[in-house]
């Protein structure tokens, strides 16, 4: 575990990742890191989200919302950002399966 400023960092099963849902008094929200990208620009960032089997993640019929913090001189809004991850999965899904999921505004 490694504490941060805004944040706890740390590493387990999916079960302990549960568990810190239900069971943390201090955290607004839980997230799971799925892996690191090469986000140096845009079709970096675009390419490597699409690659992902978001099957794993997304049941058919699931309703998606993204969102982006941070940036760089390729990505300089997080709106962008956002749009450019959820376009991404958006993408390989429907690749994948013939179907887009549906999006939360």
């Amino acid at each position: 575990m490694r504490e941060r400023s805004h944040a706890v960092k740390f590493q387990g099963t999916l079960e302990v990742g549960y568990r810190a849902c239900l069971w943390s008094r201090t955290a607004t929200r839980v997230l799971l890191s799925l892996g690191s990208v090469d986000a140096t620009s845009s079709k970096n960032l675009f390419d490597a989200v699409k690659r992902m089997d978001w099957r794993e993640h997304l049941a058919p019929g699931a309703t998606l919302a993204c969102d982006c913090s941070g940036g760089n001189e390729s990505i300089r809004h997080t709106i962008y950002g956002s749009q450019l991850l959820k376009d991404a999965v958006c993408d390989s899904l429907r690749d994948a399966t013939g179907e887009r999921p549906n999006i939360r505004l």
